[in-house]
């Protein structure tokens, strides 16, 4: 097979920024629209805000290119999966541990109000301790979030890559396409949702993306392999789902550009993912107790919890996930294995 020659990759790809930025926005864009039926079932900013939660589509795909893109920037070995796995601990478990925090004491000052009207604060202690390890649905009990059940599947991929990588990553093309195609094709056997093999063709298209950017595929065979795991993701699941994922990974693979507004955005993706809900919800939640609502004042509600989703993540950013980027950047691999910064 022909090889194309490696292309350098930018230390900072824009153009993943912008689509974390876009998928975050438009997953807390769906919540915002849908997740309260009461506020506006049936408008047309609800039926828009439909399909934001494709943005998780989105979300699945970028780790398939970014954990592979860092390891091969950071000269990854096996020999530092300790340190690769303490790297994404650092730098995604404190906000999450944050917003459940935030989650549950929010929680409780709700139901202390006159006007809460829904069922009583409890906490399930068990369940809460399963958020440590991201085993909550595998031991049937709830998140705190219903959003969480994607952290825990972004886990068991960092899991998987700690030990696949090398072979992603093997001189050999017969060996890499092996290995993707096995990790793509798992999602036509495995149906259980909370198990990473079910999403591979969503991993397995970002896999494929970093592997034509750092120019060990050639573009005929990579767009070849884009199209049958959109496939495989099309027929299993969900037609929409199969033209959002490849389409996400024929950007990544093709497009460079740089759109500040939803840069800030790519910055701010994880903690307005991890935020939207328990701020932006209660928002939308105190809306609706109000009487004479029209569609115009819907939008506004709308707006407003948006805006101080954004505020919300923005601070988060600045107090937990900021730190934590900083943290998890000076943990480094084995002076032998190290290529550059993760």
């Amino acid at each position: 097979m022909n090889v194309e020659a490696p292309r350098p990759a930018p230390v900072r790809l824009h153009t993943v920024d912008m689509l974390r930025g876009l998928a975050a926005f438009a997953v807390a864009f769906f919540h915002t629209t849908n997740g309260n039926p009461s506020l506006m079932a049936g408008e047309p900013l609800a039926r828009l805000g439909e399909y934001g939660w494709l943005g998780v589509d989105v979300f699945f795909v970028i780790s398939g290119f970014v954990i592979p893109y860092a390891l091969e920037r950071g000269g990854y070995h096996l020999r530092d999966a300790g340190r690769f796995l303490a790297k994404r601990i650092v730098r995604i478990d404190p906000p999450y541990f944050a917003t459940i925090v935030l989650t549950l004491a929010l929680g409780w000052v709700s139901a202390q109000l006159p006007s809460y009207r829904g069922q009583p604060f409890r906490v399930d202690g068990i369940a809460v301790l399963l958020h440590a390890g991201y085993l909550t649905e595998l031991f049937g009990r709830a998140w705190v979030l219903p959003a969480f059940w994607t952290l825990a599947l972004e886990f068991q991929f960092y899991l998987a890559m700690a030990l696949l990588y090398p072979l992603v990553h093997h001189r050999r093309n017969l060996v890499r396409a092996l290995v993707i195609a096995a990790i793509a094709g798992l999602s036509l056997v495995v149906e259980a949702r909370p198990f990473v093999p079910a999403w591979g063709a969503w991993f397995a298209l970002g896999i494929l993306a970093h592997t034509y950017r750092a120019g060990r595929i050639a573009r005929a065979p990579f767009l070849a392999a884009a199209i049958a795991c959109g496939a495989i993701i099309a027929v299993h699941h969900l037609p929409v789902q199969g033209l959002v994922a490849a389409a996400t990974a024929l950007v990544i693979a093709f497009v460079d550009l740089e759109r500040p507004v939803l840069a800030l955005l790519g910055t701010l993706s994880y903690s307005l993912y991890l935020v939207h809900e328990p701020i932006g919800g209660r928002v939308v939640n105190l809306a609706v107790h109000y009487a004479g609502r029209t569609a115009w004042t819907n939008a506004v509600v709308v707006l407003v919890s948006l805006a101080v989703s954004i505020a919300a993540a923005w601070v988060m950013y600045r107090l937990v996930e900021g730190p934590s980027q900083r943290l998890s950047s000076r943990i480094r691999y084995a002076p032998a294995a190290r290529g550059g910064a993760a």
